[in-house]
């Protein structure tokens, strides 16, 4: 979900209380519940691309070296 669920959650809620009564506006409702839903797990979608490319073109996958690590390459070196 986006930083901002509060909206999302607003809408779910108000989906359910138009379930206990079904008609034309609970399906409009459920319909932008379920688009909303959609919206937001596109945007996750798209930020965690941007975050393994980040990853990826920074060498992120190999562990990085530690403070001992350090010490001994300076000692062999």
């Amino acid at each position: 979900m986006p930083a901002d669920s509060g909206p999302a959650v607003a809408k779910a809620d108000g989906a359910a209380a138009l379930a206990a009564h079904p008609n034309e506006r609970s399906a409009e409702a459920l319909h932008i519940l379920v688009d909303a839903g959609r919206q937001a797990m596109g945007e996750l979608r798209r930020v965690l691309g941007v975050l393994r490319e980040e990853q990826e073109s920074e060498g992120l996958r190999s562990p990085q070296p530690r403070v001992r690590d350090v010490d001994l390459r300076w000692a062999r070196g």
